[in-house]
């Protein structure tokens, strides 16, 4: 893993819902909770229904933002890319991580999207462009909380 990758990665696996947002081919933007899986490259795993709004917005406009913030921690990580299917090699890795996607101590949990019907779809984006902010230093320098990691 590069080192510039380190501190939002550590930040990405101790948190677990992004909010996702698209757009369709016509500027009709949508934003979904989502649970989400990172792999060490940064790339985030996902699941989604096929019917759902933002498929159909992925159909027709693949490139998408996720944004993670903890209020607590004032930090958070903005990520742009392209959504893509899962490719075959690395479904394995993204099924490891995204069955490890639980809240602390509920096993028998079960993530939103399995209890919708239809098909569902495994996902990913990979960045093009992420920042990390942490806001905990009283500094008043952006280029002191903002980090472009992508």
């Amino acid at each position: 893993m590069k080192d510039t990758f380190k501190e939002p990665y550590e930040f990405l696996v101790r948190h677990k819902v992004a909010v996702l947002s698209t757009a369709n081919g016509k500027d009709d933007v949508w934003g979904a909770a989502i649970y989400y899986a990172v792999g060490e490259a940064l790339t985030f795993y996902f699941f989604t229904k096929k019917g759902s709004k933002k498929y159909q917005n992925i159909l027709e406009n693949p490139h998408a933002a996720l944004t993670i913030a903890d209020d607590t921690e004032q930090a958070s990580v903005q990520a742009s890319g392209v959504i893509e299917e899962v490719p075959a090699d690395e479904q394995n890795e993204a099924y490891q991580k995204l069955v490890l996607v639980h809240p602390q101590g509920e096993f028998s949990w079960k993530p939103p999207v399995s209890k919708m019907e239809g098909e569902t779809i495994l996902l990913k984006l990979t960045p093009k462009v992420l920042q990390y902010a942490n806001f905990k230093s009283d500094s008043h320098d952006s280029a002191d909380h903002i980090t472009r990691i992508i």
